[in-house]
């Protein structure tokens, strides 16, 4: 991303902050959202005083399955859904469905695509972290997005570490 300036990027899930000052320095504007309950318990911890220094930050509470209520459809060159896929409850159709409508054509999204694996049974293990990736499977999630989007690029997590991948996908013109 970087190297360019965008016009809009949107950050679903974005929870307490922790991208948005970056992503803000990318783009003229920035719309960060989050459901509702987390977006009202983040808002006050973190997200307020993030806005503070970034005049070009905006905050939504936005559930991923109406987000074209809440933003302009085909406007956001980039929108990015970091630690939130492998939760939703259901219907991945009609979240993805909703990033491809507020999407530009052309415009990119980029996600975290956890892989269930010995790494995470052991974490959970030891953290005594009983919940799993419910709903969620990498191979079926994946296969879903190239429907909606081209695949561009699917990038390891740093290190080696087989903890997730991101994957970069296009809007293209259909």
């Amino acid at each position: 991303m970087k190297g360019k300036r965008y016009n809009l990027i949107l950050e679903i899930g974005c929870s307490y902050g922790f991208a948005l000052p970056s992503l803000c320095q990318l783009s003229d504007r920035v719309i960060g959202t989050d459901v509702e309950g987390t977006f009202n318990f983040c808002r006050d911890l973190t997200l307020l005083d993030i806005q503070k220094n970034h005049p070009n930050l905006e905050l939504s509470a936005a559930n991923v399955y109406e987000l074209s209520k809440v933003i302009e459809p085909n406007s956001c060159d980039v929108i990015l859904a970091f630690s939130m896929l492998e939760h939703f409850p259901s219907n991945h159709g009609k979240a993805l469905s909703e990033v491809y409508a507020c999407l530009k054509s052309g415009g990119v999204f980029i996600c975290e695509l956890p892989s269930e694996n010995w790494l995470y049974k052991l974490g959970r293990k030891l953290t005594r972290y009983q919940e799993a990736h419910k709903n969620y499977d990498y191979n079926t999630l994946r296969n879903l997005l190239r429907d909606f989007f081209k695949e561009v690029k699917i990038m390891n997590s740093p290190f080696g570490i087989p903890l997730f991948k991101i994957g970069v996908y296009e809007k293209d013109s259909r």
